[in-house]
């Protein structure tokens, strides 16, 4: 079981918007991964930039323009990350891209990619993402976790990308001015 707890609703005054349609904030709250998030994730266009093209990365697409990049940049294994909105819960602007500064920190070594994450029916705004190149798969899933993040997306030199939902089931509670979460891993 993974715990988060968001402190930040003092420092930014802001009620977050959880992963299930309600206008209400719950005391407690218990789910399993909603299915439309599922469904968001596979209808999300993953790209990034190179200073010679933009790639984009879909899921259940060959994405042969991007498996030529990865095999003439010798790239065996990446993956593409965000820290923006963990548990797919709407965050401020300030409080995404500080946790997105602390995911690069750890991600430097690796040299990755801006890129961004955007629902192809737009209605989620786009999160801005990293991709990283000849990262283990068993990393970027610890990162994932540890960043409270629903799923990311890994691949190797194919260029076939695949979904890795990291979190299976949630709690939620509001207590003392703060959110927290408790999420059960998904057996990967």
């Amino acid at each position: 079981m993974t715990s988060i707890v968001l402190k930040s609703f003092q420092k930014h005054r802001f009620i977050p918007i959880l992963p299930y349609k309600t206008n209400f904030m719950p005391t407690n709250y218990s789910q399993p991964l909603a299915p439309y998030l599922i469904e968001a994730y596979h209808n999300t266009d993953y790209s990034f930039e190179t200073p010679q093209q933009l790639y984009v990365i879909r899921l259940n697409d060959a994405n042969t323009t991007f498996a030529d990049f990865l095999k003439a940049n010798g790239i065996n294994s990446w993956a593409f990350i965000t820290a923006w909105n963990p548990y797919s819960i709407s965050m401020p602007a300030q409080y995404n891209h500080d946790k997105q500064q602390e995911l690069y920190a750890k991600l430097k070594e690796y040299d990755p990619l801006p890129g961004k994450g955007q629902g192809q029916d737009t209605e989620w705004p786009a999160e801005e993402s990293y991709f990283v190149a000849n990262i283990k798969e068993d990393i970027a899933i610890a990162l994932g976790q540890e960043f409270g993040q629903n799923a990311i997306l890994t691949g190797n030199a194919d260029g076939k990308a695949t979904l890795k939902i990291l979190f299976e089931s949630y709690s939620y509670s509001f207590e003392n001015g703060q959110l927290k979460i408790k999420a059960t891993a998904a057996k990967l």
